[in-house]
């Protein structure tokens, strides 16, 4: 669970970091000949003619769920993603893949030496994959197929060689043999509030804000269910959460609702049947109860004010996770932060704070992403 609040500084400065990106290197549990997917309905495996491949190596946006190469050889965010990569498609030789990723980004990596043409990418693609090689890393923690094994045990597997620098894991449910791969999907509780005025500050399409900000409030605007390794969650006709790469700017609706009430009015009515075994959260009075009970206990108003944090002024992303944590007992809140290009300000519009279940606090998901990214939102943990 998290408490999301909204948030407008007025300056002609930039906040935080600009974008920058990093490389990453992908490995796939694979098999040329006995392995065959099934549309999205999981996977057909000769386990033992399986192996580690390398599958992507590209670059991509250090704040962006997924990244393109641009046709002027720039790299952009984009909401876009599929199962399969961002081509949609499945490619069985991984040679091909990394031949595909090639075309799609060789404009945006010609001012880096090692990877200036074909050659030296896929010869540096080669020598990353031989160096952290999954199928040697594994085996020498004595990791092996048909086995069950925590995310715990595979992190600390592949740190052990990796400088103590920790890897990121996908896991598939497999509807064929009907288990989990490393790990079973769970979910958590996300509050939200957003900088806000009922009479004074208009959105301008998705180009920024215009406020009065002697009117503006941290208000409760979302409190609802995620899936932990999701990047946005749905609630199906069923009841059952679901994952989904469907987002939109203000929320699965892709409509903005200028009453704050109305938007969590909205979001019960989005997932009341995938909360009804929460007794906290049963019924649409308690579920709005919960949530005005948690903003009111971690009202971002107070606590900002308590660290002297006020609007048109400029403070960094450290300094509004410390005055945060002071009254989390330690806990970080997620930051978010929206480019206005009316202003040319980077505005702090957003903080999150996550519970578990039972609604006590947590630290954020390391794999969690509050929706998809826009351009100008920072990593937690940039300064």
């Amino acid at each position: 669970m998290y408490i999301q609040q909204t948030y407008c500084l007025s300056n002609k400065k930039y906040l935080f970091l600009l974008i920058d990106f990093h490389f990453e290197l992908s490995q796939e549990y694979y098999s040329s000949k006995n392995c065959t997917r099934i549309g999205f309905f999981g996977t057909e495996c000769n386990y033992s003619a399986k192996r580690w491949v390398a599958s992507d190596f590209l670059p991509q946006l250090n704040n962006a769920t997924e990244t393109l190469c641009s046709p002027t050889g720039k790299l952009e965010a984009t909401d876009q993603s599929f199962f399969f990569g961002s081509s949609g498609r499945f490619y069985p030789d991984p040679s091909k893949r990394l031949e595909n990723r090639w075309n799609e980004f060789r404009s945006c990596m010609t001012e880096i030496e090692q990877l200036s043409d074909r050659s030296k990418y896929l010869s540096e693609a080669a020598r990353l994959y031989d160096k952290y090689n999954m199928n040697d890393i594994l085996r020498q923690s004595n990791i092996t197929p048909k086995k069950n094994y925590t995310y715990q045990e595979i992190s600390d597997a592949v740190s052990k060689v990796t400088q103590g620098k920790k890897p990121v894991i996908k896991c598939l449910w497999d509807f064929v043999s009907l288990i989990v791969l490393f790990f079973t999907i769970d979910f958590h509780f996300e509050l939200s509030q957003e900088y806000y005025s009922s009479k004074n500050c208009t959105r301008i399409g998705f180009f920024g804000t215009e406020c009065n900000y002697s009117a503006k409030r941290w208000v409760a605007s979302d409190f609802l269910p995620q899936l932990n390794n999701a990047t946005e969650t749905l609630c199906s006709p069923t009841g059952k959460l679901e994952a989904t790469d469907q987002s939109f700017f203000f929320g699965s609706s892709g409509r903005f609702y200028p009453d704050p009430s109305k938007r969590l009015e909205n979001r019960w009515n989005e997932f009341r049947s995938c909360m009804t075994e929460i007794e906290q959260l049963s019924d649409r009075s308690k579920y709005l109860s919960e949530a005005a009970r948690l903003y009111d206990k971690y009202n971002m108003n107070d606590i900002l004010r308590q660290s002297n944090i006020t609007p048109k002024k400029n403070y960094t992303y450290q300094e509004i996770s410390d005055a945060v944590s002071k009254v989390t007992q330690g806990k970080k809140p997620v930051i978010k932060c929206l480019w206005d290009f009316k202003t040319n300000v980077l505005e702090l519009e957003t903080i999150t704070l996550f519970f578990d279940k039972s609604l006590n606090l947590i630290d954020p998901l390391k794999n969690y992403y509050p929706g998809k990214r826009p351009p100008f939102d920072p990593q937690p943990g940039a300064n």
